[in-house]
């Protein structure tokens, strides 16, 4: 007898956390990818149906990264009228995934249960996909407390986990997360559509209650008591801790007092003046905010527009008060650093150092600090020896002012070892290493990240100078108090994650070595994004490593994605494009691809001459590589280096 039956569509594909994390997608992919997700859930809202059981088991992704929502086992009809007949559950009872489930869902009143609660859902798994993590911890086996928790308490903030969440993509994602459901997205769409306005750089609907809209509407009726929140402000819109750290360094004076009495006044004092200058920058920094007003273009605020107000009005307006203006150019050369943006950074630090040497004298406290973040912006770009001549006068200058085991003095000397390798000095630098690591240890202990530093630079030393067994036998030390001093995912730890591979790799634990880069480079991408520079690094050396194995056709895949990246990064560095280049012809011309090498070492030549000049170092070096490149394949009248620099003009 004949059977009725569903012919139903057969999805493969993986869960959605799982597929961004074996791809390693960068944030703008993963919210494109969740906007598929909500406009899918949107149309069966369309039709009446609630699927009320979303979640990344739920949302499979197939091979040409389309998503499919699956599984509407749960749904109901959105008819308040029908709002019982489903397919399983009555009022009262919890029906969906908990970790996943809405405020309104987890209390089991199906009656507040409409489209939002979707979109609860929804936030959760953006959250879970952007940072690798749910938004609440719940208690495991304790069904009421987890009830209770998802009922009352806020998600974490996403920016905490992943960089890349900050501002106004971290607001879309807890606008989906209210408790309420008259604050979340009234819909599916909605949260679809502010997503592609995020993507599009558009001004998005959403608005946390902490908006820099609503503190500039308050810092228009009350300067003074929003300067506190002004300069927590600045932290969301710039996504640099700036002012916080600030604040935070007078907090660590008055610790350093304790742990250290021989020093008690001196922290203290420094404790003071630290905190005045905090105050100082933020009180410029709440005008600055009380001074936008986003009615009048339309636009919204980032901190290149915050900084070059602050620029022009630093140009006009401290003429009289020239140590204040140069607290704020200090702290706006740090942000600049911070964003890579290291000429603005060193011309901020530069007028600082002249303004301060002027007013305070070379032995000042806050001179040497300046002296040593100029030092910071030559050795960030290679320019070992003007680096050094900074460095060593703030050293020179903070040993005899703070005294040798002072926690600054161990920055500096940290700062001008690590650029004494740049110029080949190995065995003073590591004397330096080995002052700082025995310093810090007998102060502070190994829970620091001052001596996480030292003991990491010293590990890179012993690599360095083919000591690498000794240096594995510190990794343990360095990666067990790295996860907790910095965090699992902090930039840092990952960065010493990836300094392990390498030493592996010199022991020809390839293996091993290839899991730790893997590991490395997708927690640096899902926080920080694929064209982080840190993410490029760690990626060079896996692409590295394949070379030298020979497994030639993966190596080339990893430079051609190298290359694009860094190409596009907002901020492009040069030397990783020189360096990418210049291996990616390395490979292509194992590969026997000779004319795409011949077009990669043209490229790198190109390269360095818009960035460094036509008669730099590094455009001559890259023409004679070339040069070399045609000799060898038999093309000698093109071998001839001056013909290559005329070919090329």
């Amino acid at each position: 007898m004949p059977q009725p039956f569903f012919a139903m569509e057969l999805v493969e594909g993986i869960p959605i956390t799982e597929y961004v994390r074996n791809h390693m997608l960068g944030a703008e992919a993963r919210v494109e990818l969740i906007i598929k997700v909500a406009e899918a859930v949107n149309h069966a809202h369309a039709r009446g149906i609630i699927h009320r059981d979303i979640k990344p088991a739920n949302i499979l992704v197939d091979d040409s990264g389309h998503p499919r929502v699956l599984d509407f086992g749960v749904a109901r009809n959105v008819d308040a009228s029908k709002q019982l007949q489903t397919i399983e559950g009555d009022v009262g009872q919890i029906v969906g995934t908990l970790p996943y489930m809405s405020p309104e869902q987890a209390s089991g009143d199906h009656e507040l249960v409409d489209v939002r609660a979707d979109v609860y859902s929804l936030g959760v798994v953006a959250y879970e996909v952007l940072t690798g993590r749910l938004p609440l911890d719940l208690p495991p086996d304790n069904l009421l407390e987890s009830i209770r928790t998802i009922v009352d308490t806020p998600p974490g903030l996403p920016s905490r986990y992943a960089p890349s969440c900050r501002g106004d993509l971290e607001t879309i994602i807890l606008k989906a997360l209210e408790k309420e459901p008259e604050q979340r997205y009234p819909g599916a769409l909605h949260f679809a559509n502010d997503l592609s306005r995020f993507l599009a750089d558009q001004p998005i609907e959403a608005r946390p209650q902490t908006t820099l809209y609503h503190l500039r509407k308050f810092a228009r009726r009350n300067r003074t008591l929003v300067a506190g929140s002004a300069a927590i402000l600045m932290l969301l819109v710039a996504g640099v801790i700036t002012i916080s750290i600030l604040l935070n360094r007078a907090i660590d004076a008055e610790e350093l007092a304790v742990q250290r009495s021989d020093f008690m006044a001196e922290a203290r004092d420094n404790a003071q003046r630290e905190a005045r200058n905090a105050q100082e920058i933020t009180d410029f920094i709440t005008e600055m905010l009380a001074a936008i007003d986003p009615a009048a273009d339309g636009r919204e605020w980032r901190v290149r527009d915050m900084l070059e107000i602050a620029e022009h009005e630093l140009d006009s307006r401290f003429r009289q008060q020239p140590l204040r203006e140069a607290s704020i150019r200090n702290e706006m050369g740090t942000i600049y650093f911070a964003l890579g943006m290291i000429s603005e950074a060193r011309t901020h630090f530069g007028r600082a150092l002249d303004l301060r040497r002027e007013h305070l004298g070379e032995s000042d406290e806050d001179t040497l600090k300046c002296l040593n973040n100029l030092g910071m912006t030559f050795m960030n770009r290679d320019e070992a020896p003007q680096a050094r001549t900074y460095l060593q006068q703030a050293l020179d200058g903070r040993q005899a002012v703070l005294g040798p085991d002072a926690v600054e003095t161990t920055r500096t000397r940290n700062n001008l070892a690590s650029t004494l390798i740049m110029l080949g000095e190995i065995d003073e630098a590591e004397r330096m290493h080995r002052e700082n690591l025995a310093t810090l240890t007998q102060a502070v202990g190994y829970d620091s990240d001052d001596t996480l530093t030292a003991l990491h630079n010293l590990i890179g030393i012993l690599r360095r100078t083919g000591r690498t067994p000794e240096a594995i036998s510190l990794y343990d030390t360095l990666l067990s108090h790295a996860d907790t001093v910095w965090g699992p995912s902090h930039r840092r730890t990952l960065i010493a994650k990836s300094s392990y591979a390498s030493a592996l790799k010199d022991l020809d634990r390839f293996d091993e070595a290839e899991q730790a880069f893997l590991e490395s480079a997708t927690l640096l991408r899902e926080h920080f994004g694929p064209d982080y520079r840190d993410t490029l690094i760690v990626e060079y050396n896996l692409a590295l490593m394949y070379l030298n194995q020979q497994r030639l056709d993966e190596a080339e895949i990893l430079f051609a994605s190298l290359i694009e990246r860094a190409r596009h990064a907002e901020n492009p560095d040069d030397r990783f494009l020189d360096r990418f280049l210049d291996r990616h012809s390395t490979c292509l011309e194992s590969l026997q691809r000779y004319r795409e090498a011949a077009t990669a070492l043209s490229d790198r030549y190109r390269t360095a001459i818009a960035f460094r000049g036509r008669d730099s170092t590094r455009a001559r070096r890259a023409a004679e590589r070339l040069s070399d490149f045609y000799r060898q394949h038999g093309q000698t009248e093109q071998a001839d280096v001056s013909n290559v620099l005329a070919a090329m003009q």
